[in-house]
């Protein structure tokens, strides 16, 4: 019964059923377990686990998913923030693939672009022209 209390606590419903995907990044940006998975800006599970692939170099995040969410096999994972408060989470792009990933699969790994960094990019040309006119 404590274990179905801390479960529930942490977010992770009892009656629920999920399966578990993986994601390899280089960097995971201060990602921690319990943090949201968002699939179409729906949450549908948390990570579980973050290791080290010490071969690699590499993070292997494992993360849960609702069972019964259909998730295209080329869908891309990608570490976001989640507001503009730098909340972190796992965002999964759905790809395209008439298959469906299957529990346990290892899910593509894409970069995200932070808010901040994507105000820059779009600023940048506009900086530059004020810049020519001082």
């Amino acid at each position: 019964m404590l274990f179905i209390g801390l479960n529930y606590l942490k977010g992770h419903s009892p009656l629920q059923r999920y399966n578990t995907f993986y994601a390899v990044f280089a960097d995971v940006d201060n990602l921690s377990t319990g943090d949201n998975v968002l699939y179409r800006g729906y949450k549908v599970g948390n990570i579980q686990n973050l290791s080290f692939d010490p071969q690699s170099g590499r993070i292997i995040v494992e993360f849960e998913a609702f069972r019964d969410i259909p998730i295209p096999e080329d869908s891309k994972a990608t570490v976001a923030n989640l507001d503009l408060l730098g909340t972190k989470g796992l965002v999964i792009v759905a790809g395209h693939s008439d298959k469906l990933a299957q529990d346990k699969d290892t899910l593509q790994d894409s970069v995200a672009i932070s808010l901040i960094d994507r105000a820059g990019r779009e600023f940048a040309p506009v900086l530059a022209h004020i810049d020519s006119l001082v």
